[in-house]
C-alpha cells in the first residue's frame, strides 16, 4: 500500500515536470541544490491561463509536502512575478501612446519609466517587442526636442536682428542730428 503511495506520488511529480518544462526554460531547476531563479526564464507557451491550470494541476495531485514542492512553488512564484512584470511594463508602455501614435504629452520621464519596467522582462520575445514600440516615443521625443532647440535658435536670431536693426537705426539718428 506505502509503495503503491510512493509510485503515484512519483508519477503525479513526473507529469507536474512535464507541464512545468513546457513552461520554463531552466529544466535543471528540481535537480538542482541550489537552484538559481535568474536562471529561470518563462517560455512562449506561459499565459496567466497556462499558469492558472499548472497551479491547479500542482494543487490537485496528492504529493508529499517535502523541499520539491516547495521548489514548485517557488518556480510557480517566479513564473507569476515575470508574468506580472510583462503586464506591469506593458501598461506603462501603452499609456505612451493613443492608438498607434505616440502621445503628445509624452515626457522623457514617462519614457524612462516605461523603460526601466521593460528591462526587468526576462522573456525575450516581450522585452523585445515593447523596446520597440518605446524606440517610437523615443524618436518622437528627440524629434521634439530638436525642434524646440531650432525655435529657440530662431528666436535668438530673431531677438538679435532685433537689437542691431535697434542699434542701427540709434547709430542712424545720432548721426542725423
Amino acid at each position: 500500500d506505502s509503495l503503491y503511495k510512493m509510485i503515484i506520488e512519483l508519477d503525479d511529480k513526473l507529469s507536474i515536470e512535464k507541464k512545468l518544462n513546457n513552461l520554463i526554460t531552466y529544466s535543471n531547476y528540481l535537480s538542482d541544490d541550489n537552484p538559481q531563479m535568474e536562471k529561470v526564464v518563462i517560455t512562449d507557451k506561459l499565459t496567466d491561463k497556462s499558469l492558472d491550470d499548472f497551479t491547479e494541476m500542482v494543487q490537485s495531485k496528492k504529493t508529499t509536502k517535502d523541499k520539491w514542492v516547495e521548489k514548485v512553488q517557488s518556480l510557480i512564484n517566479e513564473m507569476s512575478k515575470q508574468l506580472n512584470q510583462i503586464e506591469v511594463a506593458t501598461n506603462k508602455t501603452i499609456a505612451l501612446f493613443e492608438g498607434n501614435e505616440v502621445k503628445k504629452d509624452s515626457s522623457s520621464k514617462d519614457y524612462e519609466a516605461a523603460l526601466i519596467e521593460v528591462e526587468k522582462i526576462v522573456r525575450e520575445k516581450d522585452r523585445e517587442k515593447l523596446l520597440e514600440k518605446l524606440k517610437q516615443v523615443k524618436d518622437y521625443l528627440e524629434k521634439q526636442q530638436a525642434l524646440k532647440n531650432s525655435s529657440e535658435v530662431a528666436e535668438v536670431a530673431e531677438e538679435q536682428y532685433l537689437l542691431n536693426s535697434f542699434d542701427e537705426a540709434r547709430l542712424y539718428l545720432a548721426e542725423q542730428m
